[in-house]
């Protein structure tokens, strides 16, 4: 059976007090290790409220969330930090890097909040990963200095450093144009085989969402649609997609 790298099982999520908002309702997923999966749904669906909680960015109110295994709602606050800190990488649609240090200072930077002074091994590392994005002759400049496309390539980097089991991804082709796009999905792609890393993607691109392996669609906080590519074939999946009626699953 396929290893399941991250599972919740009845995930709700509540905003508020006095005046209370739900946005997930029960949600219940399994993610397979290695594999590239695409969220999507409308605005409001509750896509980027799933993904922070599942990338430990912030607390569901209720159920829990499995990765590896290991129940999440059983963990401190802190053990939850140093999870997410050794096991995630986050890669977002404004790429966040820091203005006044460099393109190899800003990948650094996980590893100096992390554990301090990063090591010769980490500086190896994040020199080669500028090497494989295309980019090390500008290890040296600052981010003002790139293009959208470079410095989006620097932010997945970063998001490697640590050399993660699981990448999230909020739209992260969103501020590019559509070149720029499909190179950084190749080179997600590119990334996920050679480093055997895991990785959900928000997006409203419905094409992009067609590259992934498997598609989860979000309605109302609930899942409505679940499928795999490969099962289907992509003229199947692009119809499924294209078709705005969705029964809610749980």
């Amino acid at each position: 059976m396929p290893e399941i790298i991250l599972e919740t099982k009845e995930l709700v999520k509540i905003y508020g007090d006095a005046a209370k908002t739900q946005v997930l309702f029960g949600v219940n997923v399994k993610i397979e290790t290695g594999t590239f999966t695409s969220l999507i749904g409308p605005s409001g669906s509750g896509k980027s409220t799933f993904l922070n909680c599942i990338s430990l960015l912030e607390p569901p109110t209720g159920g829990d969330i499995l990765i590896s295994g290991r129940s999440v709602a059983q963990m401190s606050r802190a053990e939850v930090a140093g999870f997410r800190n050794a096991t995630e990488g986050f890669v977002f649609q404004f790429h966040n890097l820091l203005p006044e240090f460099t393109a190899l200072e800003n990948i650094l930077m996980p590893a100096w909040i992390s554990g301090g002074r990063p090591s010769v091994d980490t500086r190896k590392h994040a020199l080669a990963l500028l090497e494989r994005i295309g980019i090390l002759k500008s290890k040296d400049k600052y981010p003002s200095q790139l293009s959208g496309g470079q410095q989006q390539r620097v932010a997945i980097a970063r998001a490697l450093i640590n050399r993660p089991q699981l990448i999230f991804a909020d739209e992260p082709t969103g501020n590019l144009d559509r070149e720029s796009g499909r190179e950084v999905l190749d080179l997600f792609r590119q990334i996920m085989r050679e480093e055997k890393t895991t990785l959900i993607m928000v997006t409203h691109d419905r094409e992009i969402a067609l590259t992934a392996d498997r598609v989860l669609e979000l309605v109302d906080g609930r899942i409505c649609r679940s499928f795999s590519i490969a099962a289907l074939g992509l003229d199947e999946s692009r119809r499924l997609l294209e078709d705005r009626s969705c029964t809610v699953q749980n």
